[in-house]
């Protein structure tokens, strides 16, 4: 069997993981496993294996995103029961600290479920390694799943999944895991500080008032029906927004609420600077859809480091 690169053996693994329903290729990309799920108290983890670090050895945000959306979607599930999808309203996070390169472990708990409503409200804090790295707050929608999608099959972790390298050769793809694996030589040339924003293809700019981006919608950064994963949504619009703050600026809080679903061919978002002071910043992101309809809202505000 021919050798390849990190990113490739990664990817190649995911999407042979993928192949069991019930899970999300983005968690199997990033190695998302389980320690412990009750509405109380669920424990999960993301190794920061090398194609989850940015290019200066630091874990990437989007991981953060993606396993803060997830932590907090897994304990209101538990509240509902398995046969349904939970769409992310709103999602905030505060930092703490800066990201570093150890792994990251989130801990997260249901506050409320109305099961009226059918809406629950859940917090989470994630460690990057043993320091605390950022609390975040979420709250779910619950909406019917398709039959064929109703199920959730976590990875837990285990000693022997740990050591499972499972790998499948790239001519053994289908059509769309062939489409997705081609994403991995397409990061070469691509812009983004780090791998996974490169294979999710994000594509940020400056602009005078702040910054733009766009990215194309597809089943690599899809979640199970389809629409772009929560968190990897939310990582979008932090990038934009970083680009807009500046290198001197340091994420200090971000809140978003979702109002649809990321479908279609192509995302892009605008984050304008609504403040840049001596130590502080403001930003406002928008993301919106081909027909130019909010997918995404966030504000969020910056210190200088």
């Amino acid at each position: 069997m021919q050798a390849y690169s990190l990113e490739q053996n990664a990817v190649l693994d995911a999407l042979v993981r993928n192949r069991t329903a019930g899970w999300s290729f983005t968690g199997h990309l990033l190695g998302i496993s389980y320690d412990r799920i009750g509405d109380t108290n669920c424990m999960l983890r993301c190794s920061s294996a090398n194609h989850v670090l940015d290019d200066a050895g630091r874990v990437d945000f989007g991981a953060v995103a993606v396993l803060g959306d997830m932590a907090l979607g897994v304990c209101s599930r538990e509240a509902t029961g398995v046969s349904v999808r939970m769409a992310t309203m709103s999602l905030g996070v505060t930092m703490h600290d800066a990201v570093g390169s150890g792994d990251l472990t989130a801990r997260s708990q249901l506050c409320n479920h109305d099961p009226r409503a059918q809406i629950s409200t859940a917090l989470a804090r994630i460690f990057c390694g043993n320091a605390l790295l950022c609390t975040l707050n979420g709250v779910f929608k619950v909406l019917p799943a398709p039959e064929r999608l109703a199920t959730l099959d976590p990875r837990f972790r285990s000693d022997a999944s740990v050591g499972d390298n499972r790998r499948v050769e790239p001519t053994g793809l289908s059509d769309c895991e062939a489409r997705i694996y081609a994403r991995v030589a397409g990061t070469a040339g691509a812009s983004g500080a780090s791998f996974l924003s490169r294979f999710w293809g994000f594509e940020v700019k400056t602009s005078r008032a702040g910054a733009s981006g766009r990215v194309e919608v597809g089943p690599h950064i899809g979640n199970r029906v389809g629409h772009v994963q929560g968190g990897v949504l939310y990582a979008f619009a932090a990038e934009v927004a970083r680009v807009a703050a500046g290198d001197a600026f340091r994420l200090v809080s971000m809140h978003a609420t979702y109002h649809r679903p990321g479908e279609g061919g192509l995302l892009c978002a605008n984050a304008l600077r609504l403040h840049q002071g001596r130590t502080t910043s403001v930003i406002n992101t928008a993301v919106t859809d081909g027909a130019g309809s909010t997918v995404l809202f966030a504000q969020s505000t910056y210190c200088r480091v």
